[in-house]
């Protein structure tokens, strides 16, 4: 256990043991543009490079499958828009955004938007069955495998993405390769992932009836859905592919090098 002593705290001696190994030979790199931004704040990384080079997706592994057969896996209605949310630990990390999530479905509840969807979860500790809000719920559990999550994946029509803290969430980037358009508060990298209006909405931090507008919109216009779902797996394609990624890293440790050589 780490315990505060008045003359010595390990907090600030940590703090200038970083500070003083960083230099212009170091580079730090972030998923997002919001954590990039947090880094070049810090003592610590001020004095080195700080590079956004995203967390990539497998786009030969996660891509649309027949919708039809996918909701046959998991006996999700066929006449319906499927809502689906993921997340490990959704009920009880409030971080997740759960709650706000019914809020927004409660101040829907009753219109014409809701009236034909169903809403899928995954990531819950158990398979069930429930209504919401007049919404059908179906919790598939935990999916163990990927070619699980692509089927699922495949088997919706909206990614909602409530968390009010997070980075760059691979369950976003996933939905989207598979051809999904996201909904999302604007928080960490979500704007990196969402192009808002073009692949999907973006609703302000916490704000439960924007988030539900959101929703609503993306809802009411199968139309604007599906171009939504292709703009997600072009923008997926253009920024998350392995070989984009790649060549970034390479880039970096090329300019580190020439640093290198530079200050020696």
């Amino acid at each position: 256990m780490q315990r505060s002593r008045p003359n010595a705290p390990l907090a600030r001696w940590r703090l200038r043991a970083k500070t003083h190994l960083t230099n212009a030979r170091m580079a730090f790199v972030a998923p997002s543009q919001w954590m990039a931004g947090v880094a070049r704040r810090s003592p610590v990384a001020r004095k080195a490079t700080v590079r956004c080079i995203a967390n990539g997706i497998d786009l030969n592994r996660f891509v649309r499958l027949d919708r039809e057969a996918a909701r046959s896996l998991f006996g999700l209605a066929l006449d319906r828009v499927v809502i689906l949310l993921g997340a490990a630990n959704v009920g009880s990390d409030l971080r997740k955004g759960a709650a706000q999530l019914e809020q927004a479905l409660a101040r829907l509840a009753g219109s014409d938007s809701l009236a034909n969807a169903q809403l899928c979860v995954f990531g819950t500790a158990v398979r069930r069955e429930l209504v919401l809000h007049g919404v059908p719920v179906l919790e598939v559990g935990h999916l163990r495998d990927e070619e699980s999550l692509v089927a699922l994946y495949s088997a919706a029509d909206l990614f909602v993405a409530p968390s009010l803290q997070d980075n760059l969430p691979n369950t976003v980037l996933e939905a989207m390769a598979c051809g999904l358009p996201c909904v999302a508060f604007n928080i960490g990298g979500m704007a990196d992932l969402i192009n808002d209006g073009v692949s999907g909405r973006l609703a302000a931090q916490g704000d439960v009836g924007a988030l539900a507008l959101c929703i609503q919109q993306v809802l009411s216009d199968s139309a604007w859905r599906a171009a939504a779902g292709r703009a997600a797996r072009r923008r997926a394609e253009e920024y998350f592919s392995y070989s984009r990624l790649a060549a970034e890293h390479t880039d970096l440790y090329g300019q580190l090098l020439l640093t290198k050589s530079n200050l020696a």
